[in-house]
């Protein structure tokens, strides 16, 4: 079984180039580890699906915002063959910032 981090809801915010990937269980803030890096900004989520189509994933479902463009939904499969290697992301709450 995988990290109980990747089972629950992140937040992560966003400040220029650094962004700050939080757990919040119970009410209580905590930090999560390296493993949110390579998703944790939109232009990295952009990667994770350009990813995905270079490695030729078995499935790729990406719905993006209608007016701002950037992915709101992101499903992964890399292989159908194989059980829990999907990955899904999902934003919600975005906001640009002035």
């Amino acid at each position: 079984m995988g990290s109980p981090d990747y089972n629950q809801h992140v937040t992560i915010e966003v400040l220029g180039s650094l962004s700050t990937p939080v757990i919040i269980a119970g009410g209580i803030p905590s930090f999560t580890g390296p493993h949110f890096d390579a998703s944790n900004t939109v232009e990295r989520l952009f990667q994770v699906i350009q990813n995905a189509i270079i490695t030729h994933a078995d499935n790729i479902r990406v719905v993006f915002h209608p007016e701002l463009g950037y992915p709101l939904e992101i499903g992964i499969n890399p292989s159908s063959r194989q059980v829990d290697d999907e990955i899904e992301y999902s934003v919600t709450d975005f906001t640009v910032l002035p």
